[in-house]
């Protein structure tokens, strides 16, 4: 098949997130048009064993895609998402979605998804070793203050065991250029239980910071959002130094986004930032 401008950007985007949903596709890469439409192209890339369906979204039967090793190849990247649980499809949908908004809100410089931080772990240590690392769901690089730091993203959306929580903080707590971590949940109570873990295992000698932020909130307010400390609590736009302060930034839509990337402004990889990822979590 001969590829179209589109079909490379999708690929290289569908690659670099790790998946993507047909609407989220239809959003970024096929404005106004309609979704039949967007199906069949997909089919066709998918008869082409470019990109691969990853089973459905139980709310809506919507399908969930990524990106083949046949394509991973073609694109020259190493660490590609596969394979995706079905007990997972919902989360990492949803952490696609948080990437998104994240990024509208201008606090992304350069993001490394948690396909790409397993692939550098694995290729690094034993089996048994690379288990026994807690892998988070995303690092990313942003600005606080006027400096580069790196932060790494957690999507709670269940509690889970005392035990596991202590094991993860652990492996947080002394990370020397880790500047925090922050957790995204759908629940104040998921939110308390969390921050109450934290609060009980948090060492003062930590240099580590831990923030809170309700999905609600973000979606609904943006970079007026708070993020919740254990000790303090501050908004979004008043903590990071490129949060894009405007009212109507939780509103912008993506179709922006798509528009620079096919106009070739937007650099979609983040590939060539893991010595960032090497030095400060690895």
């Amino acid at each position: 098949m001969i590829k179209t401008k589109r079909d490379l950007l999708l690929l290289n985007f569908l690659a670099d997130y790790g998946i993507l949903s047909t609407k989220q596709i239809a959003h970024l890469f096929f404005t106004d048009v309609n979704i039949r439409t967007v199906l069949r192209r997909l089919r066709i890339l998918e008869e082409n064993k470019l990109i691969r369906r990853s089973g459905k979204l139980e709310a809506n039967n919507e399908f969930l895609w990524l990106v083949t090793e046949k394509t991973g190849n073609d694109l020259g990247k190493k660490y590609l998402k596969l394979f995706c649980s079905k007990a997972n499809i919902g989360h990492d949908c949803q952490l696609t979605s948080l990437r998104l908004i994240l990024e509208k809100l201008g606090l992304v410089n350069h993001w490394i998804s948690e396909h790409e931080i397993k692939g550098h772990i694995f290729s690094k240590y034993k089996m048994r070793d690379a288990k026994d690392k807690h892998i988070p769901d995303a690092i990313f690089d942003s600005e606080v203050a006027g400096y580069k730091v790196a932060s790494a993203i957690e999507l709670e959306l269940t509690l889970k065991s005392k035990d596991r929580y202590k094991k993860i903080i652990n492996q947080y707590l002394y990370k020397d250029d880790l500047h925090s971590v922050w957790y995204f949940v759908n629940s104040r109570s998921l939110l308390n239980a969390l921050k109450d873990q934290f609060s009980k295992s948090y060492s003062s000698f930590s240099q580590v910071k831990i923030f809170f932020t309700l999905l609600s909130d973000l979606k609904t307010n943006g970079v007026n959002a708070k993020m919740i400390g254990l000790n303090s609590t501050s908004l979004i736009k008043n903590y990071f130094s490129s949060a894009i302060d405007s009212a109507h930034t939780n509103a912008h839509e993506v179709s922006t986004l798509t528009e620079n990337m096919i106009d070739g402004n937007i650099n979609l990889t983040s590939q060539n930032h893991t010595p960032n990822l090497e030095s400060g979590f690895i």
